[in-house]
């Protein structure tokens, strides 16, 4: 995938909340937990991250099925309080695909 298919930034909203995400290979992931947090081991990249429960569900959840940012928020039972809840998930969709962990998917 190259830089033009990838949101430009946080302020990306429209292409952060409608774009499809997936996670591109969930299987090659290395997980280990450790109390509230996991350390993953992404092969493709050769890096370690420290993710948080949130993370961790969405990625779980969009390696099941690729969804845009409303749906996974409704699969996650998250879409309670959309304002409160929408502006923090949209910064996690940007950093999961900043780490390369999601990306969206094309037709």
């Amino acid at each position: 995938m190259n830089a033009q298919n990838r949101p430009a930034g946080i302020n990306a909203t429209p292409l952060l909340e409608n774009a499809t995400w997936c996670v591109p290979d969930y299987d090659a992931l290395l997980w280990e937990r450790y109390d509230e947090i996991y350390h993953l081991f992404n092969p493709g990249s050769g890096q370690t991250h420290i993710i948080n429960d949130p993370a961790y569900e969405a990625l779980k959840e969009l390696s099941k099925q690729p969804d845009n940012m409303t749906g996974l928020l409704v699969r996650l039972e998250l879409d309670q309080e959309p304002e409160k809840v929408t502006k923090h998930f949209r910064r996690l969709l940007w950093e999961l695909d900043q780490l390369g962990l999601i990306v969206p998917v094309t037709s």
